[in-house]
């Protein structure tokens, strides 16, 4: 089955929501400072976000590896629940 650009548009629009839903909000801002996802450009280091915290950059690169953990999950069931449902 081929799915329309838009239809895979809003599935991955509707996958980040979840994600980004189920992380904590420090985990939340330490992805989007780190990725440059609010659109200002290039991400922050590990440690500007750490001081911004008041915590170490090998604390921050530890919350973001857990962040980044919990959206690999929901991917991954995602992804199981697409396969079970159109196979």
């Amino acid at each position: 089955m081929r799915y329309s650009e838009s239809e895979v548009n809003h599935a991955l629009t509707r996958l980040f929501r979840w994600g980004y839903a189920a992380l904590t909000h420090r985990e939340r801002a330490i992805v989007v400072r780190h990725f440059g996802l609010k659109g200002e450009g290039q991400g922050e280091t590990l440690a500007q976000i750490g001081k911004g915290f008041g915590v170490t950059k090998e604390r921050v690169r530890q919350i973001e590896r857990n962040a980044i953990k919990r959206l690999r999950e929901i991917l991954l069931e995602e992804q199981s629940s697409l396969a079970t449902n159109t196979g």
